[in-house]
């Protein structure tokens, strides 16, 4: 848990993650269309590094 709540901490502090509170309960989204970007490439790349180990 408190490995989490670092990473978090940390991606906040270089604004890629935002967070809102409700209560107790803290939410957290990507800060913007950017960062989803970023995320949906890093996704593709590691299908296609899975992909190549399969078929070698």
């Amino acid at each position: 848990m408190s490995a989490a709540s670092h990473a978090l901490r940390l991606l906040r502090a270089h604004n890629v993650v935002k967070v809102r509170r409700a209560g107790r309960m803290a939410y957290y989204r990507l800060a913007d269309s950017h960062v989803r970007l970023l995320f949906d490439l890093a996704i593709t790349h590691i299908g296609h590094e899975e992909k190549d180990r399969n078929d070698g």
